[in-house]
Formats: structure tokens, sequence, C-alpha cells
């Protein structure tokens, strides 16, 4: 109800309730919501990073394929077998691509801001807090204590 623009009190009297407990119910379902679309995002997180292992022992099995050579014949006749830097160069972007993923699914890139709406509002530490019942950081650490 509060996600269709509904305040407290209009979902208190919809539902027979105070206020304060109308709030009290949507920070737990907040709360709820929050933790399982975090235990959901950390299993895709998890899977993810198992595909982009595969694919990076795929690359470097082409990258040590000895058939990735070229051959030169040089104005004497002999021929002598050369790296094939464009293949390589290629296959060394595509590893460097499957770097940067695991970088940021497991958290080491700087923080990319989750949208919560199509107004382009960004959700911040405050709101996330003041959703799961907390008016700041130090507040909720006390609180999980």
């Amino acid at each position: 109800m509060r996600l269709r623009g509904l305040t407290f009190d209009e979902i208190a009297g919809h539902l027979g309730i105070g206020h304060s407990r109308a709030v009290e119910l949507y920070q737990q379902a907040m709360t709820e919501m929050l933790g399982d679309q975090s235990k959901l995002a950390e299993e895709m997180r998890q899977k993810q990073l198992a595909k982009l292992s595969i694919v990076e022992d795929y690359i470097f099995n082409l990258i040590a394929d000895p058939a990735l050579k070229i051959r030169k014949t040089r104005k004497d006749g002999s021929v002598m077998e050369l790296a094939d830097f464009e293949a390589l160069t290629r296959l060394n972007a595509s590893l460097v691509k499957n770097y940067e993923r695991q970088a940021k699914l497991a958290g080491c890139d700087k923080p990319v801001q989750v949208m919560e709406n199509n107004k382009g509002e960004g959700l911040n530490l405050a709101k996330l807090l003041k959703m799961a019942g907390a008016d700041s950081p130090g507040e909720r650490k006390a609180q999980t204590r």
C-alpha cells in the first residue's frame, strides 16, 4: 500500500491499526524484502562468478594452444612460427573484460548507484537505514548487537 502512495495514516485506517504499528509493519516488510533480495543476489553472483571462471579457463586454454601460431616463410625458404598477435590481443581483451566483470560481482569496484524509481532518484544509505528502522549507521549497529 505504501508503494502505491498511501500515507501511513491511510494504511493504518485501512487495516484498523495505529499509525506507529503501520510504520512498524512497513519497516518489517522492507527489511524482509531486502534480506530476501540480498540472498537471491548472492546466489546469482556466485553462479555468475562460477561461469566466469569457466570462461577464464577456456581463454587460458586458447592462449596456450599451439595452433594459435602463424607460419611465416622467410626469403630463404625457411619457415618460422610466430604467435598470432592479433588473436592473442583479442583473447587478452576478453580476459580483461572477464576480470572486470568478476571484480564488479565481487564488489571490488566502486559501488554503482541503485535506482529507486524511474525518476532517477537514487537509493542511498540514509533511505535504506530508515526503511530498516534506524535513523543512522550507528543506531543500526546498536540495534544489531
